[in-house]
């Protein structure tokens, strides 16, 4: 019930419109704990005491609580004499909520409702240093890799847009929803505050051991769904990579390598993502270097007097022989040896002037 005072009843601090209460923030923290504090310590005279027991289990715990709001388990059914095996254990579920799936389906059909937070919805969302643990706005694109993408002004932009309508309609959703998960985790971040200051409340005041039970359960829940909602945030960075290395001249191993880069909080890419781009581009440029170098290179000069044979003229294959040894004379060979007329004439050296004619050959060991 609001009342008509300017301000808190307690401290007498400022109250907006919307709170809906004459209690600032600070001070219905405050309320809310002495009152679950008190709730804890008293008991219901007509309510049997549970049994002490050394520990109870998350199930205890939930089915506790489940009776207290009178919540029906599914009852076993009776037993019969024609069926005398034992029945198989059912894995335990936790009955649905109706609070809380009232809330959780409340901006399903309209994402834009409930979108202004109350004063109370302000003060848990805010946290300092927010940015510095990826728990603000979803980070921007780094200029070097953006400069891969877009024009060199547009990735010098605090914020810059995908070139294409489509993966910049997807950029801004992939956004908006990482938006919403951090506002998520600045309110689990107070949340996380009220719920180990009652754990320690708690186990100061000495209380049974249900109480401890279903705080140390509440605090087990807690911690899980905050990993899960690490977990979503961490996607929705990779996948907004994927988004901009999508529409990138890299090649796909180096896609595949800076889209698995861990990511930093407050970070898209990160400083790791950015050395892997720094080796790939030295890489390339050394590589092109190195195809430049061997293009202009000379082909290599032949030496002289090889007995290679010149280009453009093999040597004719062996044939193959079946026996080894000395093989008989060709044709042409027997031609030549049985009839000295078919040899090939040799043409008379031409005498040139002022030069002495070669003289004709005596035979080995004859004088000139």
């Amino acid at each position: 019930m609001m009342l008509n005072s300017p301000g808190c009843n307690t401290c007498m601090a400022p109250l907006q419109p919307e709170d809906g209460h004459d209690l600032c923030p600070s001070c219905l923290v405050k309320s809310l704990l002495l009152a679950l504090h008190s709730s804890a310590g008293t008991e219901d005279a007509g309510t049997p005491t549970p049994p002490m027991a050394e520990s109870y289990s998350e199930e205890d715990a939930v089915s506790m609580a489940a009776s207290e709001l009178d919540i029906r388990q599914p009852e076993s059914t009776p037993a019969s004499a024609f069926f005398r095996r034992a029945p198989a254990s059912t894995t335990f579920t936790v009955p649905p909520s109706k609070e809380y799936l009232r809330e959780l389906q409340a901006c399903w059909r309209d994402t834009r409702a409930f979108s202004r937070l109350p004063s109370d919805g302000r003060t848990l969302a805010a946290m300092q240093d927010a940015a510095k643990f990826g728990l603000d706005h979803m980070p921007a694109i780094e200029p070097a890799i953006a400069s891969l993408i877009v024009s060199p002004d547009e990735a010098l932009r605090p914020e810059a847009r995908c070139p294409r309508p489509q993966c910049r309609v997807t950029d801004d959703l992939l956004s908006k929803a990482y938006d919403t998960a951090a506002r998520m985790g600045r309110m689990g971040n107070s949340l996380s505050h009220l719920m180990l200051a009652l754990s320690a409340s708690l186990q100061e005041a000495a209380p049974d051991v249900s109480s401890t039970s279903l705080s140390d359960a509440s605090l087990q829940a807690f911690a899980l769904m905050s990993r899960e909602l690490g977990r979503l945030m961490s996607m929705l960075v990779q996948t907004r990579r994927q988004v901009w290395l999508a529409q990138s001249p890299l090649s796909e191993t180096c896609r595949r390598t800076l889209r698995t880069v861990p990511v930093e909080p407050g970070h898209l890419f990160g400083t790791a993502a950015l050395q892997v781009l720094e080796r790939t581009v030295q890489a390339d440029q050394t590589r092109q270097q190195f195809s430049g170098l061997r293009r202009g290179m000379p082909p290599p000069a032949r030496l002289r007097g090889s007995m290679s044979a010149p280009r453009g003229r093999s040597r004719p294959p062996a044939q193959p022989s079946g026996h080894h040894g000395p093989q008989r004379p060709t044709e042409r060979q027997v031609r030549y040896r049985d009839n000295p007329a078919h040899l090939p004439s040799r043409q008379p050296w031409a005498v040139e002037p002022n030069r002495r004619p070669p003289r004709a050959f005596r035979g080995r060991g004859a004088r000139y």
